[in-house]
């Protein structure tokens, strides 16, 4: 629902292009299955926007199985056989993520407990990152997903997190049992 929502909204301001920042991506799943999900929402409309799938990791061996974009079939079992039959390539034991879907995703070293951040997004997932982190640094990562979201941007967040402090007046729920946030402006 929410991709169908942003993508209403962008046509409806003739907005062209959708930003997404997987922090903490791990091997990929996440941020393939995005683009997958994305690609199959826009359908014959996917040429007419820009989509942009940066996803960020310090894991190196991680980002390495990411990059390949080949997993077993235990990692796609969720996303349904014509998905599957229509996104990936079987080889040997393997699914391989097609190259138009590998395109639309960006995989790069990124350490959340520095400053630097992904900028002007719609959306940011961040799940089953914080139980990495102490209370403080939790804070600290919620303002700069604060800031790195645009205007009534998206943050989605894993089932055992939740928001803390000052992020609950920054950060309205949209769905807080599957903790789907949207950034307030003023």
């Amino acid at each position: 629902k929410l991709f169908e929502t942003c993508i209403r909204n962008k046509k409806a301001n003739r907005e062209k292009s959708i930003k997404i920042w997987s922090a903490g991506c791990a091997n990929g799943e996440e941020p393939y299955t995005i683009a997958i999900l994305l690609r199959d929402i826009l359908g014959a409309e996917f040429s007419g926007f820009s989509v942009d799938i940066v996803a960020t990791d310090v894991d190196k061996k991680a980002m390495d199985t990411a990059k390949k974009g080949e997993y077993e079939k235990n990692s796609v079992r969720n996303l349904g056989k014509e998905l599957v039959a229509k996104y990936f390539a079987c080889g040997t034991g393997a699914y391989q993520v097609n190259e138009q879907i590998k395109n639309m995703v960006t995989i790069k070293y990124l350490d959340l407990t520095n400053s630097e951040l992904v900028a002007d997004c719609d959306f940011v997932f961040c799940r089953n990152v914080f139980i990495y982190f102490d209370r403080s640094l939790q804070e600290q990562l919620l303002m700069k997903y604060y800031n790195a979201l645009k205007p009534g941007g998206y943050l989605i967040m894993g089932k055992s997190e939740t928001l803390i402090r000052e992020a609950t007046s920054i950060f309205e729920p949209i769905d807080a049992d599957n903790r789907v946030y949207r950034k307030i402006t003023a």
